[in-house]
C-alpha cells in the first residue's frame, strides 16, 4: 500500500464498499472532518455531509471516529480489497531483479488499527520478533500463523470492537479471513506458502550470563 501514490490507494480503498453518511444519527461534532488525512470531509453550507472523492483515500477514518455511527460502508466486499492489495505488490515486485529483494516483517506492537492512521492502541497480543525471508508469501503466511488467539492480552481489544467468529485473531476482531491476501498473492505467482521457519537467536555479549 505505501508503495503507490495516494490516488491509487483511493482506488484499493473504494473496492471496499460505498461511503454512506445517516443524516439522522449524526450530531455535527465535526471529528470526521478533524481526522481525514487528506481534509476531504466537510459540511456544506446546509450541514451536510460531503467528501471531495479526488482526495478521498477510503481510509474510512471518519467512519471509525464517528461516536454515534452516522458514517458506514455498505455493498462491502472485503475479498476484492485484499486480491487488489495482492495485485499491487506484485507489480510492486515485479520492478525488481529476481534475489534484490528480501521481506522484513517486523512483528512487534501488534495493534488493532493500520499505522496508517497515526496514532496507537495497546498491543494485542505479546511481542513475537522478527519475520524474514526472500519469499513474500512465505514471510506474511509465517507472520500471520505466529499471531495466536491464544496469546491476546486481556484488556487490550478497545471498544467497540470485541472478539467474533473466525479462527485467526485479526478475522475475529475485524471479520475478516487475513490469509485472503496471501493465497491471492500466492495465486499471482508471487511466492509459495511452503517453508521452514529457522529460529535465529543474537548470541549474548561476552561476559554476559
Amino acid at each position: 500500500m505505501g508503495c503507490i501514490p495516494g490516488s491509487s490507494r483511493g482506488d484499493l480503498h473504494s473496492l471496499e464498499g460505498d461511503l454512506k453518511w445517516d443524516e439522522a444519527q449524526c450530531i455535527h461534532c465535526k471529528k470526521c472532518v478533524q481526522e481525514c488525512p487528506t481534509e476531504a470531509a466537510k459540511f456544506d453550507d446546509q450541514g451536510k455531509f460531503t467528501v471531495f472523492w479526488h482526495h478521498c483515500r477510503m481510509c474510512q477514518h471518519c467512519m471509525l471516529i464517528c461516536p454515534t455511527r452516522a458514517l458506514r460502508l455498505t455493498n462491502r466486499n472485503f475479498g476484492l480489497f485484499q486480491e487488489g492489495l495482492a495485485r499491487v505488490a506484485k507489480l510492486v515486485l515485479d520492478n525488481f531483479r529476481d534475489g534484490l529483494v528480501f521481506h522484513i516483517n517486523v512483528l512487534t506492537h501488534i495493534t488493532l488499527f493500520c499505522d496508517c492512521w497515526g496514532f496507537t492502541t495497546p498491543a494485542l497480543v505479546p511481542d513475537i520478533g522478527i519475520m524474514a525471508g526472500e519469499d513474500i508469501v512465505a514471510v506474511e503466511d509465517a507472520s500471520l500463523r505466529a499471531i495466536k488467539v491464544g496469546s491476546l492480552i486481556p484488556g487490550s481489544v478497545p471498544p467497540p470492537f470485541a472478539l467474533g467468529k473466525g479462527r485467526h485473531l485479526f478475522e475475529r476482531l475485524h471479520g475478516r479471513n487475513p490469509f485472503a491476501q496471501v493465497r491471492a498473492l500466492e495465486k499471482l505467482g508471487a511466492g509459495r506458502a511452503q517453508y521452514r521457519v529457522v529460529r535465529i537467536r543474537p548470541k549474548p555479549a561476552a561476559g554476559s550470563h
